[in-house]
């Protein structure tokens, strides 16, 4: 089943608050409970390639912002487990991050001309586009292992909300 959820947070809040609070409202109108385990799964590793990284130290303070637009990802005072975090929902994957970078790094990716390829009709292969653009604009590879990730385990959910 799909809902669709509308909720506005009184004030400004960060994305850690933000996700805190959505969790709550998960839990009141879906009675949602659930806790975090690790389980061994096929994942997308991120390392650093032959010749080492292309990234440019962000000179900003501040939250890091990711901001997609039109088949890129324009980054600002990334960290890499902030850039993770975009990478597993259009992979469909678990990412892990093996690149031992510990800074904020300012980088754009550009997907835009690895769909040039792609037929009409056709579905393009994300991961090997994403790759390709990660090994050759930011020195970087991702590659295909086994890895012990952390899942969430949903132990009880009801299919009817309750009313606001």
């Amino acid at each position: 089943d799909r809902f669709d959820i509308t909720a506005k947070a009184a004030a400004p809040a960060t994305a850690p608050t933000l996700r805190a609070m959505l969790g709550t409202l998960l839990a009141e109108r879906f009675k949602l409970v659930f806790h975090r385990d690790t389980k061994e799964r096929k994942s997308l590793v991120l390392v650093v390639a032959k010749g080492g990284p292309k990234l440019r130290s962000s000179e900003e303070d501040g939250p890091g912002v990711l901001k997609p637009n039109k088949g890129r990802m324009v980054a600002q005072h990334a960290s890499m487990s902030e850039f993770i975090g975009t990478l597993s929902g259009p992979l469909r994957a678990p990412v892990v991050d093996k690149t031992e970078l510990t800074g904020r790094y300012d980088f754009t990716v550009d997907l835009s001309s690895y769909f040039a390829d792609v037929k009409p009709g056709e579905q393009p292969d994300m991961t090997a586009i994403v790759m390709s653009a990660l090994r050759e604009q930011l020195g970087l590879n991702l590659e295909s292992r086994k890895e012990t990730v952390e899942i969430l385990v949903i132990d009880h959910v009801e299919k009817i909300p309750s009313q606001n």
